[in-house]
């Protein structure tokens, strides 16, 4: 009858990773993962990129992850598809999978059509309306929060999962307490509830939320203050996310000034401006002023009330204080 079955699925930590386990004390002290791309070499790729994971690296790159052709436990979202392209219904269980195709953006995007990765991309650009592998991807995960932010939020129990909320569009974004009756929504993706749950391998919330999920948390600590550390700890790692990508822009644009077109866009952490460089996209959060002041106005300026419309950028990398610094100004402005 054309109707079609989506299958989202991210591994399910919590079962492996128990509330009294040392890695869960670990992974909250942690809060989540720190990455970085490397910077541009001489022949203008990207070398020396790493990352700290919020888990031991064999259970975060081997034995949690869905790694192509092995049995893993997942927590899958299974959503209904009507043949007119409606999303009908949604359920989630606990299933264990075999991952035939651990894929990337480039080949999802250069998948024949008649490929399964190639159809996943085809119903996926239908549910969206997106054509660019990273926004497909993104929707899907989008999706999968908001159904588990809804289901947490019902659940009304704390200690219990946590919510992404955020109040205005454009503001950062903080978790707050799943049981809460009050400001819980999400402005910028429009949604009532939102729960970051499609990352638990290196988002600490994330894992916390899976064992609200199923069963409760038996951890005791597990309140008020834990979860005030865990917004600060949050805060410092896109603080560092920001930094570095910020680093990485100046010196790929150290020795020459590059054009790049960007939009800017209103993410769970605020307003950024989206950079497409030749490698990959990177984002300039707008409210930290460490490195986008000299453009924020400007670009705010041009981007008028809303979001999304594209503009020139001028990045170049100087050196201040034995640094390099990212300097961006707007092409015509």
């Amino acid at each position: 009858d054309g109707a079609r079955t989506l299958g989202i699925h991210i591994a399910d930590v919590a079962s492996r990773v128990p509330e009294t386990s040392p890695l869960y004390a670990w992974a909250l002290a942690r809060g989540s993962s720190a990455y970085n791309s490397g910077v541009y070499d001489e022949g203008g790729d990207l070398a020396g990129g790493s990352s700290v994971p919020m888990l031991p690296p064999a259970l975060a790159h081997d034995e949690l992850s869905l790694n192509q052709d092995v049995e893993r436990n997942a927590v899958t979202l299974w959503v209904a598809i009507s043949a007119d392209g409606a999303v009908t219904s949604e359920k989630h269980e606990r299933t264990v999978i075999v991952n035939k195709d651990k894929t990337t953006y480039a080949a999802m995007g250069a998948a024949s059509s008649e490929s399964p990765l190639g159809k996943c991309r085809a119903l996926l650009e239908e549910l969206s309306g997106d054509a660019d592998p990273e926004d497909l991807v993104a929707w899907a995960m989008i999706r999968y929060n908001a159904y588990f932010g809804r289901l947490l939020a019902s659940q009304k129990a704390w200690p219990g999962g946590v919510l992404r909320a955020q109040l205005e569009a454009g503001t950062a974004a903080s978790y707050v307490r799943a049981d809460g009756d009050g400001d819980v929504g999400h402005a910028s993706l429009g949604l009532g509830h939102y729960a970051h749950c499609s990352s638990p391998i290196r988002r600490f919330a994330d894992l916390v939320n899976q064992h609200a999920m199923f069963g409760g948390l038996a951890d005791a600590a597990w309140g008020d203050a834990r979860l005030a550390s865990l917004n600060a700890r949050v805060v410092e790692v896109a603080r560092y996310h920001a930094s570095v990508d910020a680093m990485e822009l100046a010196y790929g644009c150290r020795g020459a000034p590059r054009v790049y077109e960007g939009c800017v866009e209103a993410d769970e952490d605020g307003l950024c401006l989206l950079v497409r460089t030749e490698k990959r996209r990177a984002r300039v959060p707008l409210h930290d002023s460490y490195f986008a002041e000299p453009i924020v106005d400007a670009v705010r300026a041009a981007a008028g009330d809303g979001t999304g419309e594209t503009i020139s950028v001028e990045l170049c990398g100087v050196l201040v204080g034995s640094r390099t610094r990212l300097r961006a100004r707007l092409v015509g402005a």
